[in-house]
């Protein structure tokens, strides 16, 4: 076992820093305020990174004189701890980043939080093993700021600019008052009413308000202009920080019919909501397939269920979004346990959402179901987890238990030496209905530099590597827990990411 060393792991280095992993994965590392790292990514997507970031973001680059087989990028000034105007100028860096990654085939399958008490998000690529010619419509980004601005971040010929600015207003139109509106830093923003995204929060009864509004600005943009979320990256090291979001036009948008879109929301410590646009009827057989689901996967069952402000809520005996003990891994398996019953309705899970400063705030999932040619999930399909906890934990579930047993071999195997240079874990060993991995150290809650980074990005990549080896692969990385820890003058999250798989391609 190594030892703790300045946040990292003592004896950790990566032998092979330009050669990806057995199936193809490495991670961009977005670091504490002006930091950005390569790990185990080739000199192709190296290049990508020095011609988005330009003259005017970069200073220099090459091997990381502190954590022996990470690459670092000197980034002139905190990036991501940006106000201002300078805040678009981020999103355009990060708009070119995704284009000139797509232009040598490589795509961001998710954004990943590593870090309770920072700023540490792996941007997660693979090679594209797609043969579909890239857009030939350029890729515009939606942000959400502070507590009352949408932004729109768009390069294109003006007639789809305005078309793409109508789309957002309409979504927004219809269930949030706008104003102001005009141009800040090249972007087009929209000032709304109140304080929507506030980290003082809105009103309660605001709450599924702001969440229908996103559902259906997501729906009219895709409806107005063929156009569908592609990405959702957190660009900002504040604690309040919100999405960006990235959408994609799509040629084949008429051939699959009207398309119907459905939120997801968890609330409160034991909430859930089912949200419809404000144009759409909630969907009985949604409702039912949820229900079942809670009712499965929840050993402590629905203390309630109403309409509240429109949208379908049930609220959980227990405490799953602020559990505790083996509780939370129930928890994790009842969130994996909603999207395969999602999934098995034919819909697809767009990028995830999150809309407010808040820290008790969790994701908001949006779906997405194309009349013709969607691909239910299979019912006997299981939902497989990864989720961090703590300052040192990770455990994996899955809605068949079997499963789980079926991994432990694999995974102790991946996440010790010789397959890594030192030895991360701690102790294997079961908690409640998951495996759980101790860490050694903190790598959750320490410092985020450079030997950290190798630390988190390594026992990502080596479990990513591992479960795609078995068939997996990594459809959402999620925020489902509102738990806190810290002073009232310092506060973070006691736990970071949710990560879920399926075998099947959907």
């Amino acid at each position: 076992m190594g030892s703790v060393c300045c946040g990292g792991l003592k004896g950790l280095y990566e032998p092979s820093p330009d050669r990806t992993t057995s199936q193809g994965l490495c991670v961009i590392a977005l670091c504490g305020f002006k930091a950005l790292y390569t790990l185990k990514c080739p000199e192709e997507v190296k290049q990508a990174v020095r011609n988005a970031l330009g003259k005017e973001h970069l200073r220099g680059d090459g091997p990381s004189t502190k954590a022996k087989g990470l690459y670092k990028f000197k980034l002139d000034s905190w990036l991501w701890m940006s106000n201002g105007q300078k805040t678009v100028e981020v999103r355009r860096m990060v708009l070119r980043l995704i284009e000139e990654l797509d232009a040598v085939r490589w795509e961001i399958l998710e954004d990943v939080d590593m870090s309770r008490s920072g700023y540490l998000r792996m941007l997660v690529l693979r090679r594209s093993d797609s043969d579909i010619e890239r857009p030939r419509h350029k890729d515009f980004l939606v942000g959400l700021h502070g507590g009352d601005s949408i932004r729109i971040t768009c390069d294109d010929e003006p007639g789809r600019v305005h078309a793409i600015t109508e789309a957002v207003r309409l979504g927004i139109e219809s269930s949030w008052e706008i104003v102001k509106e005009g141009k800040y830093g090249g972007a087009h923003e929209f000032v709304l009413d109140g304080w929507p995204f506030g980290c003082m929060g809105t009103k309660v009864e605001d709450s599924v308000k702001v969440r229908r509004m996103l559902v259906a600005m997501c729906a009219q943009i895709e409806k107005a202009t063929g156009y569908r979320m592609a990405k959702s990256l957190n660009l900002s090291a504040a604690t309040s920080g919100k999405s960006s979001i990235i959408f994609r036009y799509h040629d084949d948008a008429s051939k699959h019919g009207e398309v119907t879109y459905v939120g997801v929301s968890l609330n409160d410590k034991n909430v859930v909501r089912l949200i419809s646009p404000p144009w759409d009827s909630l969907d009985e057989t949604v409702e039912d397939t949820l229900r079942s689901a809670i009712v499965e996967a929840w050993p402590k069952g629905i203390q309630q269920e109403r309409v509240y402000d429109g949208a379908y809520e049930w609220e959980l005996a227990g405490l799953p979004w602020d559990a505790h003990g083996t509780d939370l891994v129930d928890s994790r398996i009842l969130v994996g346990r909603m999207l395969k019953g999602m999934w098995s309705l034919g819909f697809e899970l767009s990028p995830k959402i999150d809309c407010n400063g808040k820290l008790a705030d969790m994701s908001l999932m949006v779906f997405r179901r194309p009349r013709q040619g969607n691909v239910p999930l299979p019912p006997n399909e299981p939902v497989l987890g990864v989720s961090l906890h703590d300052t040192d934990d990770i455990r994996i579930t899955c809605t068949d238990e079997a499963v789980v047993d079926n991994l432990e071999g694999f995974v102790r195997n991946a996440m010790t030496r010789p397959a890594l240079s030192a030895d991360p874990v701690k102790r294997f060993g079961r908690y409640g209905r998951s495996l759980q991995m101790k860490l050694d150290g903190r790598p959750f809650c320490t410092h985020t530099n450079a030997h950290n980074t190798l630390y988190c990005g390594t026992v990502l990549l080596a479990l990513l590597d591992v479960l795609y080896r078995q068939g997996w692969i990594l459809r959402t990385s999620l925020d489902v827990s509102r738990k806190q820890v810290g002073t009232d003058n310092s506060q973070s999250k006691l736990d970071a990411a949710a990560m879920y798989f399926t075998h099947t391609r959907i």
